[in-house]
């Protein structure tokens, strides 16, 4: 999931944020998950505030913190929520 946010953020960026080209349950085929577990992401990723999400667009996302999500990219086992759910 941070990965594929980090992806997103380079392609589609705009002044620090971006509008996800698809729904969490495309993103979740997409990446091969569940969409509750894509949801469950996304909304931990808020609560640690890596992230936020946009007040007017439901799917425009800001990172808030890149240096923490290029961190779980890179080490996912890092985020104490994923070893909940692996």
């Amino acid at each position: 999931m941070a990965l594929f946010l980090l992806e997103m953020n380079t392609r589609l960026s705009v002044r620090g944020q971006f509008d996800l080209p698809m729904r969490r349950t495309d993103i979740s085929d997409h990446l091969g998950l569940t969409p509750e577990t894509v949801s469950r992401a996304m909304n931990e990723f808020r609560r640690s505030k890596i992230i936020e999400f946009g007040d007017q667009a439901p799917r425009r996302i800001v990172i808030r913190d890149k240096t923490r999500l290029e961190q779980l990219a890179s080490a996912p086992s890092e985020f104490e929520w994923w070893k909940r759910y692996r």
